[in-house]
C-alpha cells in the first residue's frame, strides 16, 4: 500500500501563470506542518447514566506519514458542558499513536448534552486545526429549571462551485436543519412567476438534499417549507453570481468527469482562454490545462492519478486566479486505505456467554491494534460524529460541521452519494486559497515529551557523585541521569497521578546516598488548555447528534457493596497483599515473597523450583512449569499452567523474571494443577537502600488506564437496558498473524449484539466496522 505523499505531474503538467510563491505553496510542504496529528477517540457508547462510565480508545495520527503518532506523548482530555464548564480534565500518556482512558458519571452530572473534547499542546498552534469533539448524552430526569423549546426550521444551501452561474444548468446542495423529527417537511423550488421547479425536493435523514435547475438571471427564486402542521414559509435563494463554475460527476468507477458550467455568452467571451484545474490534497497536486472551447467542456480524470480520499478541485482562469472550488472523495480501491477484519462468534453450552474472535482476512506480518463495545442488539445508546475511518480520512479538510459516520471499507453507491453532497457544501472545506497561502511560522506550543523533571543536588561530590537514578512506583521505570558540573540535572517521565518519585545519588562503584534535593516537576501542562467555547458556540451552528430519545429514561444500578467487579482470584489476591486472608488451606498453598526469599533466589523459576515444581520444555519446546506428578496417558510430567493475575497465561512473561517483581504466589496443595503469580505494584527496592532515597509526590500526571468493569445494572431485560445499556468495552486488542484473539460477552438473556469495531494498523491501515448478530433468529434457523 502506498502511503508517501507524491507530486503527480500527469497530462499537460504546467505551472504558466502561477506566482512564484503559489508554485512553492503548490509543490512542498510546510515544515511546521509534520508534526499535524489527528485525533480519534472511540467510545464505548454515546448515553450514558450517572453509575456508569464513559470508556474510550485514543488513536493519534501523524498528518503527513498518515501512520500512528510517534511523536505525540501527552494526550489532553476533558469532559464540557454546553456552557463550555469543565467537568474533569485527563492527561493521557501516548504510546505508538494510543492511549486509553474513561471517565466516571458522577452526580455531577445533571440530564443534558456534554462533550468531549481532546487535543495535543502542538495542535494549539493551528488555528483551523480542530481538537476531537464528540457530544454525549447523560440520561435522566428533567429538572426543573430545564426549558423546552420548539426549534424553528432552518435551510441553508450552497451553489456547486461556490456561486452561480446564470444562463447554465446549476446543481445546488441544500441542508435543512435536523430537527424536524420523523416528520420531514415538504420542500419546493419557485421563480418569482410563481412557477413550481422543482415540486417534491428529496431530503435525507440528517436533513440533505440536491437539486439541479437551469438559472436565468433576470428571475428570482425561493424555497416553500411547509412543516408537519401545514404551516407554509418561504427562502429566497440569494444570488452570489460567478463567471464560470465547476461541477464534478463522481459517480464513474475508474473516472470521475470535471465539467465547466458556463452560459453560451461566458463560452463566446472567453472561447480558446487558457484555465488550469489543480486538484489538491496536503502536498499532492495535479494540474490539468483546460483550454475553454465548445469541445472541452469536460475532462475526464483516471482516480488512479490522484489520491485516495478528500480532495480539492480548484478552477483556475487565464490570470491564475481561483474562481471555482469543490471538494470530492476519491474512492479509487487500489489505494484504499481501509480494510476489514474477521469478526466471528460462537455462543457457549450453556448460552449465556458469546465468544467474539478477531482475526485479519489475510495473512500479514502487520500488527492490528483494536477496541471494541458490544451493547444490546436495540441498542440506540451509539451514535458517535465520526468514526475513525471518517475521522482520518475527512475531517482533516472539512469545518466538521456535518456527521461523517462513514466505515468506507464497503463504500455503497448511497454512501458516496450522500458524501459528495456534504463535501460539495464545505465549498472550500477547511482551507481557503488565501489561507493556503499562509506560512505558520509563529509555532508557541511546542509538542509535550512526558513530563519534565528539573532537580539540583547540592551536596553531590563529583568526583565520587555524577548520576542520580529516579524510579518511580506505578510506571516502573528507571532513569539514571548525568550530573551537570553545576549538580543539576533534566529529564523527562511518564509520571502517573498519586504516584511517588524516588531520587537518590549514585557514586562510582554503585553506592547510593541520600541526597540534599531540589526538586521541581513539571505541572504547567495543566495549564495548557483551548478555547472550549470556541468549539462549543461553533457545535451549535452544526448538526447534533443526539439521542433519539424523548422520554425521562435512566438505567438503574444495584447497591455498590452488592456488585463484584473483579473476579475471585483477584479479590483473594488483594486480600493477600493486605495480609487479611489465610493462604494455606487443605486445596491451596501460598507465598508472600519477602527480602529472605528475593535475597536467595534471583529468578521466579528458581524459586519454583524450591517449591518443588520443574521447569522444563514441552514437546514443542516452550518452556513451561511441570509436576513431578506423571500423566499416566503420556508418561511425561504434568505441565502446570502458570497464570500472572490481571494477564492470563504467563509463562513467556513471568518464567525468565526476577522474584522482586512478585507480591505472592499461590498453587494447588498437590502442585500439579495450577501455579498462581501476584506481581508488586512498585519497584522493589533492597533493604539497606531503602533509607537512601528522597521521594517526591507526584499530584499531577498522567491518569492511569483502569481495566473495564460492569458496572451493575439493576435489570438487564428492561426495555431502558436494551436501549441504552452495555454488555462490554475492550480498549486493547492486538491482532497479528498468529492466532486470532478471542473475547468472552456476558449475555444477560440478550437475544443479541451490535459490535462496533474501530482499529489501526502499524502502515496506518484503518478499520471502522459494525456488525449485528442476531442470535434468536439464528436459534430459529
Amino acid at each position: 500500500m502506498q502511503k508517501n505523499t507524491v507530486i503527480y505531474l500527469l497530462f499537460a503538467f504546467t505551472f504558466w501563470g502561477f506566482s512564484q510563491e503559489e508554485k512553492e505553496l503548490l509543490t512542498t510542504v510546510n515544515d511546521s506542518n509534520q508534526l499535524l496529528e489527528n485525533i480519534h477517540l472511540h467510545l464505548n457508547k454515546t448515553s450514558f447514566s450517572s453509575g456508569e462510565h464513559v470508556w474510550f480508545t485514543a488513536y493519534i495520527q501523524n498528518q503527513k506519514t498518515l501512520l500512528p503518532s510517534a511523536i505525540t506523548e501527552n494526550l489532553h482530555v476533558g469532559i464540557y458542558d454546553d456552557f463550555g464548564k469543565e467537568m474533569y480534565r485527563k492527561l493521557l500518556k501516548v504510546d505508538k499513536g494510543l492511549a486509553y482512558g474513561d471517565f466516571e458519571i458522577d452526580s455531577a452530572f445533571e440530564k443534558g448534552s456534554y462533550h468531549i473534547i481532546a487535543w495535543t499542546n502542538y495542535l494549539r498552534n493551528f488555528e483551523k486545526l480542530e481538537p476531537f469533539q464528540q457530544q454525549i448524552e447523560i440520561l435522566g430526569n428533567a429538572t426543573d429549571n430545564e426549558i423546552k423549546v420548539t426549534p424553528k426550521i432552518e435551510l441553508n444551501f450552497y451553489p456547486e462551485g461556490g456561486s452561480l452561474i446564470s444562463g447554465a444548468f446549476n446543481y445546488i446542495g441544500i441542508y435543512l436543519k435536523n430537527n424536524f423529527g420523523d416528520h420531514k417537511p415538504i420542500i419546493k423550488l419557485l421563480d418569482d412567476n410563481g412557477e413550481v421547479l422543482v415540486s417534491s425536493i428529496s431530503i435525507g435523514d440528517e436533513g440533505f438534499g440536491k437539486i439541479g435547475f437551469f438559472i436565468k438571471e433576470n428571475l428570482n427564486y425561493f424555497f416553500e417549507i411547509q412543516n408537519s402542521y401545514g404551516e407554509i414559509s418561504n427562502v429566497p435563494l440569494k444570488k452570489s453570481f460567478g463567471r464560470i463554475g465547476l461541477s464534478i460527476d463522481n459517480t464513474g468507477s475508474n473516472q470521475f468527469l470535471a465539467k465547466l458550467v458556463l452560459s453560451e455568452e461566458s463560452l463566446s467571451k472567453n472561447n480558446n482562454k487558457a484555465y488550469s484545474l489543480a486538484i489538491v490534497q496536503e502536498d499532492s497536486v495535479f494540474i490539468q490545462d483546460w483550454v475553454v472551447n465548445k469541445n472541452q467542456l469536460a475532462v475526464s480524470i483516471d482516480r488512479e492519478s490522484i489520491p485516495y480520499g478528500v480532495n480539492k478541485a480548484i478552477l483556475f482562469d487565464e490570470r491564475q486566479r481561483p474562481i471555482a472550488y469543490r471538494l470530492f472523495y476519491n474512492h479509487s480501491d487500489k489505494s484504499s486505505r481501509v480494510t476489514e477484519i474477521n469478526v466471528r462468534h460462537q455462543l457457549n453450552t450453556s448460552r449465556d456467554s458469546l465468544e467474539l474472535s478477531f482475526s485479519k482476512l489475510l495473512a500479514q506480518s502487520l500488527e492490528y491494534n483494536l477496541s471494541v463495545s458490544v451493547l444490546p442488539l436495540d441498542t440506540k445508546a451509539y451514535n458517535p460524529q465520526y468514526s475513525l475511518t471518517s475521522s482520518f480520512l475527512i475531517t482533516p479538510y472539512v469545518n466538521g460541521w456535518s456527521n461523517y459516520k462513514y466505515q468506507f471499507s464497503d463504500f455503497n453507491g448511497f454512501q458516496n452519494y450522500d458524501l459528495d453532497i456534504k463535501l460539495m457544501i464545505e465549498g472550500w472545506g477547511k482551507y481557503d486559497w488565501e489561507d493556503s497561502l499562509m506560512i505558520n511560522d509563529n509555532i508557541r506550543f511546542e509538542s509535550e515529551k512526558g513530563i519534565s523533571v528539573k532537580g539540583r543536588v547540592p551536596n553531590a561530590d563529583l568526583t565520587e557523585e555524577n548520576q542520580v537514578l529516579l524510579i518511580t512506583d506505578v510506571s516502573k521505570t528507571i532513569n539514571y541521569e548525568q550530573l551537570r558540573s553545576d549538580k543539576t540535572f533534566e529529564t523527562h517521565m511518564a509520571l502517573y497521578e498519586n504516584d511517588s518519585l524516588a531520587v537518590t545519588l549514585i557514586g562510582k562503584k554503585g553506592v547510593l546516598r541520600k541526597p540534599k534535593l531540589e526538586i521541581q516537576v513539571d505541572t504547567t501542562w495543566v495549564e495548557n488548555k483551548i478555547d472550549v467555547g470556541k468549539y462549543l458556540d461553533k457545535s451549535k451552528r452544526t448538526i447534533n447528534s443526539l439521542n433519539p430519545y424523548s422520554e425521562d429514561e435512566t438505567l438503574s444500578f444495584k447497591r455498590k457493596d452488592s456488585v463484584i467487579v473483579l473476579n475471585e482470584a483477584v479479590v483473594k489476591a488483594n486480600k493477600w497483599k493486605d495480609n487479611s486472608l489465610k493462604i494455606n488451606s487443605a486445596e491451596i498453598e501460598g507465598r508472600q515473597i519477602g527480602d529472605y526469599e528475593i535475597k536467595r533466589y534471583l529468578s521466579i523459576s528458581s524459586y519454583l523450583r524450591k517449591l518443588g515444581f520443574l521447569i522444563g520444555g514441552d514437546v514443542n519446546g516452550k518452556t513451561v512449569v511441570k509436576s513431578k506428578s506423571i500423566d499416566l496417558s503420556t508418561g511425561l510430567n504434568l505441565i502446570v499452567p502458570l497464570y500472572v493475575v490481571g494477564i492470563g497465561r504467563g509463562e513467556e512473561i513471568a518464567l525468565n523474571m526476577p522474584l522482586s517483581r512478585v507480591q505472592t504466589i499461590v498453587h494447588d496443595a498437590r502442585k500439579n494443577t495450577f501455579v498462581s503469580i501476584l506481581l508488586k505494584d512498585n519497584v522493589y527496592v533492597l533493604p539497606e537502600n531503602r533509607n537512601q532515597y528522597i521521594r517526591q509526590f507526584i499530584r499531577y500526571g498522567y491518569a492511569k488506564p483502569n481495566e473495564y468493569f460492569n458496572p451493575g445494572y439493576e435489570d438487564y431485560e428492561s426495555i431502558v437496558f436494551k436501549k441504552y445499556g452495555a454488555l462490554y468495552w475492550k480498549s486493547n486488542i492486538p491482532i497479528n498473524s498468529k492466532e486470532p484473539f478471542t473475547i468472552k460477552v456476558p449475555l444477560k438473556n440478550q437475544e443479541g449484539v451490535k459490535v462496533f469495531v474501530e482499529g489501526i494498523s502499524e502502515d496506518g491501515t484503518l478499520i471502522s466496522i459494525e456488525k449485528k448478530i442476531d442470535l434468536k433468529s439464528e436459534v430459529d434457523n
